[in-house]
């Protein structure tokens, strides 16, 4: 038995940090390959507002598309900015991905511990990784989405620390799980689900304590988490109470919808996060979610089940609007993997009783290595377009759901662009679609200095995503140049202008300047007696780096 022990360890200790270290490489080999979501200008100036109110005294904006934004991990990336020299725009935006994707990554460690705890199983923890990092959309968005995957990332940690406390209920432990409830907090207000999990996890154990240690306990974490939170978010700075609740008013507020089975809705219909996560999903992991919610309930993890359903069933009976298919409830994809890992779990033990024979041990793993296997070997194939994974067919997908809804595809355009104009003259192009404008500045500075923008009667190509029409192209196949796609899905086309005639006069911008995001010059508002200094509104500013 000792012997048997010694090797699994031994195999633990060795396979497990092989395949981390593998997943790391990936990701680094990757992180320069994205072009820039459409989220990703207001995300950079929050980091820097928020910069500014801690370092320098500035205000917070009152701005309500950035105010009532956690500001957490946007302040440490750009913290994290302000260490080094940046050259161009693409340098900064660059570094952001490598930042992004390796706060994913602590969150795929966080997430080992955390199954090998429920699972009791060091293989179905890695086997829960390495899914998580094979589920194309997530693993696209852990570069370019600083709000969704760091939530995620944090929902984990916060569900680690949990498990924790309600086993040790100590102080420390409170302490320690309240540092990231607090980090979930100032990063997005959902993490207030963490705290009704919390109170709940310590109801169901009031039994094995008495209730002045469960007070004790529970008034500790809540008071280290309202401190730490106030602590983390400068808004809350000043009347924390009621800028907590207009926050909370804020994102109740939202409006939901988008394109989704083939029409633009307002709004979300009961059945939008069960189809929209069925459809980007790999069907195997539904299917294996779906057989495991029996196991799961067994087990009595309720805490796993409530992490799940709670903020799905919410939307469902329409407590809550979301948009851009279901990116804002990421946090529950890890829950929906664990439940997934347990219905593997149970089609194992199930083959192993009615199959009796010495393959059946192997039946499972087969399957998974070679599904997983494909969906990597997708991923690769349509690097860095992962973010457009569907499990549905493609011809139907493109009909009836969002594609590049944050444009980020128009970096790989004009690459095509690019190619399709060799040389170094100038190359006039017109653009449409949200994140078209970002995404110049994911190109280099002699890429920049090759590409001048016009309007679409005087440019030579017409960069266009369709958007804005619900995805009807306006132009006919006769002048289509070419298209960025993935499954024959077309996220992104380029077009020729019949009608272009050369310009001899065309100019390019300085090729010594980037375009990014940023705000202008600070100013004293005339109209305020007391001189408060405020801020421009955001826009584009040509800045010498």
């Amino acid at each position: 038995i000792l012997r048997s022990m010694n090797k699994i360890l031994l195999y633990e200790r060795f396979v497990v940090p092989a395949v981390l270290c593998l997943l790391l490489l990936f990701g680094w080999l990757a992180h320069a390959d994205f072009g820039m979501s459409w989220d990703e200008k207001t995300q950079y100036v929050i980091g820097r507002e928020t910069y500014e109110t801690v370092f320098e005294g500035y205000p917070v904006s009152e701005d309500s598309g950035r105010r009532f934004h956690g500001p957490l991990i946007e302040f440490i990336l750009y913290s994290a900015q302000q260490l080094w020299s940046f050259e161009s725009a693409r340098d900064v935006f660059v570094f952001r991905h490598l930042l992004s994707f390796l706060i994913f990554y602590g969150g795929l460690i966080a997430f080992y511990f955390l199954c090998k705890r429920l699972l009791e199983d060091w293989r179905l923890a890695l086997l829960g990784v390495v899914l998580l990092f094979c589920s194309p959309r997530i693993f696209a968005h852990s570069f370019v989405n600083t709000r969704d995957v760091p939530t995620l990332v944090l929902f984990i940690v916060s569900m680690f620390t949990l498990y924790r406390f309600l086993e040790k209920k100590t102080y420390g432990s409170a302490a320690v799980h309240a540092l990231a409830c607090a980090a979930l907090l100032a990063t997005r207000i959902t993490g207030i689900l963490l705290i009704a999990l919390t109170i709940f996890g310590l109801a169901v154990d009031w039994k094995k304590l008495n209730l002045k240690k469960i007070g004790l306990l529970a008034g500790m974490y809540l008071f280290s988490t309202i401190a730490l939170t106030i602590t983390f978010w400068p808004l809350l700075w000043e009347n924390p109470v009621e800028n907590f609740l207009a926050a909370y008013q804020n994102m109740s507020n939202k409006s939901g919808g988008g394109f989704y089975l083939g029409q633009k809705t307002n709004g979300n219909p009961w059945h939008w996060i069960p189809v929209w996560l069925t459809v980007t999903t790999p069907l195997a992991y539904t299917v294996f979610f779906t057989l495991g919610l029996k196991s799961t309930l067994q087990r009595k993890h309720w805490l796993i089940l409530l992490w799940f359903f709670v903020p799905v069933l919410s939307i469902m009976v329409g407590m809550g609007q979301i948009f851009d298919t279901w990116r804002h409830v990421f946090f529950v994809y890890p829950a929906f993997l664990i439940i997934s890992l347990a219905g593997i779990e149970c089609s194992h033990r199930y083959i192993l009783h009615k199959i009796q024979r010495p393959y059946a041990k192997y039946t499972v793993p087969v399957f998974l290595s070679l599904y997983v296997g494909t969906i990597g070997l997708w991923m690769m194939r349509n690097h860095p377009l992962q973010y457009a994974y569907f499990s549905v067919p493609a011809a139907y997908a493109a009909e009836n759901f969002e594609r590049d809804y944050w444009g980020i595809a128009f970096h790989a355009a004009y690459k095509k662009i690019l190619a399709l104009e060799p040389g170094d003259h100038i190359i006039s192009i017109a653009i449409n679609g949200g994140g078209s404008i970002n995404n110049l500045n994911m190109l280099t500075p002699a890429e920049r200095h090759r590409i001048t923008l016009k309007d679409p009667y005087n440019a030579k190509y017409y960069v266009d995503n369709w958007r804005s029409t619900d995805y009807q192209a306006g132009l006919t196949d006769e002048v289509l140049v070419d298209t960025v796609q993935v499954d024959g899905i077309r996220l992104v086309d380029i077009y020729a202008n019949p009608l272009w005639k050369p310009d001899p006069n065309v100019k390019p911008l300085d090729h010594n300047r980037e375009l990014v995001f940023a705000f202008g010059k600070d100013f004293m508002d005339p109209e305020r007696a007391d001189g408060v200094i405020t801020r421009t509104p955001m826009m584009f500013v040509i800045f010498n780096p």
